[in-house]
C-alpha cells in the first residue's frame, strides 16, 4: 500500500531496503547507493555495478542483516555471474559462479530471477548455478561449496525462515 521513488535502478532488494546505481543524467557519473526504507541514502565507495547492465527485474538479494548484497553480473565471456558486494565498503567480489537463467548473459539481458537466496541467518548464500547445481556460499570467507545433498537440478530458489 505505498509507493516509493528511488534515485536510480534497482540492483537488490531486501527487508531494510534497496541497493541502487545511481547516474547523473549530464555527466554520466554513476554510483552504487543504499536505500534505506525511512527513506534515507548512503553512497558506497568504489565504483559503480555492472557498467551498464541492468537486469530486470532485479536480481539480486540483500541479506538480513544488511551487510551484503548478491547480485547477478557481468562474468568473464559476457556470462551472468554471481557478486557479493559489500555494503559497508562497496567491495565488489566476483563469486565466478555461473547463474542458471535462461540465456544468462550480459549481451541478451535476460533476467537471473529468483537464482540466489539467502539463509535467515545471512550465513549462507544459496546460488542456482549452472547445470542446475545448488552452490552454497559462506557470507565470511566468500568460499563457495556444491550443496552436500544430491537433488535434481535447481532452477530457482526461495527460502523461509
Amino acid at each position: 500500500g505505498w509507493d516509493r521513488l528511488l534515485p536510480g535502478t534497482v540492483m537488490a532488494t531486501g527487508r531494510a531496503g534497496w541497493l541502487v546505481v545511481a547516474c547523473d543524467p549530464l555527466n554520466r557519473h554513476c554510483r552504487n547507493e543504499v536505500v534505506g526504507r525511512d527513506g534515507s541514502q548512503r553512497v558506497l565507495p568504489g565504483p559503480a555495478l555492472a557498467d551498464g547492465y541492468y537486469p530486470w527485474p532485479p536480481t539480486g538479494v540483500i541479506a538480513p542483516g544488511a551487510g551484503a548484497a548478491a547480485v547477478a553480473g557481468p562474468g568473464r565471456g559476457g556470462r551472468l555471474t554471481a557478486h557479493l558486494i559489500n555494503l559497508r565498503t562497496g567491495q565488489d567480489t566476483d563469486l565466478g559462479i555461473l547463474l542458471n537463467a535462461p540465456a544468462a548473459d550480459v549481451s541478451s539481458n535476460a533476467p537471473a530471477d529468483q537464482t540466489m537466496a539467502w539463509s535467515p541467518d545471512g550465513r549462507w548464500l544459496f546460488i542456482a548455478a549452472s547445470g542446475g547445481r545448488l552452490v552454497a556460499v559462506s557470507a565470511r570467507t566468500g568460499r563457495a561449496e556444491l550443496f552436500p545433498v544430491r537433488l535434481p537440478a535447481v532452477q530457482q530458489l526461495a527460502i523461509r525462515a
